[in-house]
């Protein structure tokens, strides 16, 4: 019976955790006025994230380029690459972006090289590559952005130049209501007021950036609640009345008895939604609730704002 009773408990914890979270997801939405952004073109922009209330719409003229790191490679490749000396003079430079890096190799081999260079904090991770032509020492910057990577040998003599210099990154750059904007990365989020967006590829056609209140969203909260409520309430009726589990009177079944009563007659007087039956939810004779989308779209249309305010509802349980 003990065992019977635990399990019956964490059934009921499982419920009461999933009400819990539908609630907050419903009060979510409602205080964000179920805002979203969408955007015309979602091959060449995406949209992260969206933190404002406000709908409005923003034109991205183009794309001129999407930012991507640096990366170079060595202009040879080294037959061994734990033997085969890569430095002439054993001193070296590292040069990323306006930024210089002067070393001296303690192991004069193409993997003494990666090492060094890895151990160095400059933005960037070396490596080997592996190829039928020879090793070759590739170099790439951890962040995007134009910054050019170069490293030579005997800087303050024959100053030879290691690398290649075909791919020096570069930086995103388009433009947002006829206003050029150029950044290192292809986030952003400090253009548009709560909008989150990132760049995907070029593109010389216009596009939109929309954020409006997306009706599927409250909709979508308000049946998960639902949900969540009759699974609660049907777990909670099989221990109540001649049938009853092994739970029949206990405080737990009884305070969350008592606790779906308050959600189920929840008022306020001061909000433009009052109640769940405005919101289009609505409970039978046996307690258990139906969302009707209808009439919450009515509802909608009939008040400039719907806002219900969760925080005066507070659903607690105990873990078993």
């Amino acid at each position: 019976d003990l065992l019977q009773q635990k399990s019956l408990l964490s059934a009921l914890n499982t419920d009461t955790a999933h009400l819990a979270s539908a609630l907050n997801s419903l009060g979510t939405v409602a205080q964000s006025k179920a805002v979203s952004a969408s955007s015309s073109n979602s091959s060449a922009l995406a949209i992260l994230g969206v933190a404002t209330t406000t709908p409005t719409a923003y034109t991205i003229n183009s794309i001129t380029t999407v930012a991507t790191a640096a990366s170079e490679r060595s202009q040879t490749g080294f037959a061994d690459s734990s033997a085969t000396p890569v430095s002439a003079h054993g001193t070296l430079q590292l040069s990323v972006g306006s930024s210089n890096y002067r070393f001296t190799l303690n192991t004069n081999t193409l993997v003494g090289l990666r090492d060094k260079i890895n151990g160095l904090g400059a933005g960037v991770t070396a490596s080997i590559l592996t190829t039928s032509d020879g090793n070759y020492l590739s170099v790439t910057s951890t962040a995007t952005g134009s910054a050019a990577i170069a490293l030579h040998d005997d800087p303050d003599g024959v100053n030879t130049s290691l690398l290649t210099a075909t791919n020096p990154g570069s930086d995103a750059q388009f433009q947002l209501n006829g206003i050029t904007v150029k950044q290192q990365g292809n986030t952003v989020n400090s253009v548009i007021p709560g909008v989150t967006f990132q760049l995907l590829d070029k593109s010389s056609s216009p596009m939109t950036i929309t954020v409006a209140s997306d009706r599927t969203k409250l909709s979508s909260a308000l049946q998960n609640f639902v949900t969540a409520y009759n699974a609660l309430r049907t777990d909670l009726k099989a221990q109540i009345g001649a049938g009853a589990g092994l739970l029949s009177g206990s405080p737990v079944v009884t305070r969350l008895e008592d606790t779906l009563r308050q959600v189920a007659s929840y008022r306020t007087g001061s909000a433009s939604v009052r109640s769940l039956t405005d919101l289009g939810i609505s409970f039978d004779s046996g307690g258990n609730a139906s969302f009707d989308s209808a009439a919450s779209s009515r509802t909608r249309r009939d008040r400039k704002s719907t806002r219900l305010n969760s925080s005066h509802i507070t659903i607690s349980y105990a873990v078993f």
